[in-house]
């Protein structure tokens, strides 16, 4: 999965994402939740050393944390 999570201290979730694709913010809601109900009411999102991936897949992983508001724009090269 290109998502993983731990608790890593009380109260603290972690969330790992390796790769952002169309597909990743479905498993990464349901992971969140997950850590939710174990008991994390803080979350660290790691995206470090992310294989990269779709500009748009990022966007919606991104509006999880980020409900409203500008997250990003695009200039032509």
């Amino acid at each position: 999965s290109d998502v993983s999570t731990r608790l890593a201290a009380a109260g603290v979730g972690y969330l790992r994402v390796a790769s952002i694709t169309a597909r990743t913010a479905a498993p990464a809601r349901t992971a969140v939740a997950e850590l939710a109900r174990a008991g994390a009411t803080r979350l660290v999102v790691d995206v470090r050393r992310t294989s990269g991936g779709s500009y748009e897949g990022g966007l919606t992983l991104a509006r999880l944390f980020v409900p409203n508001g500008t997250l990003a724009t695009r200039e032509p090269r």
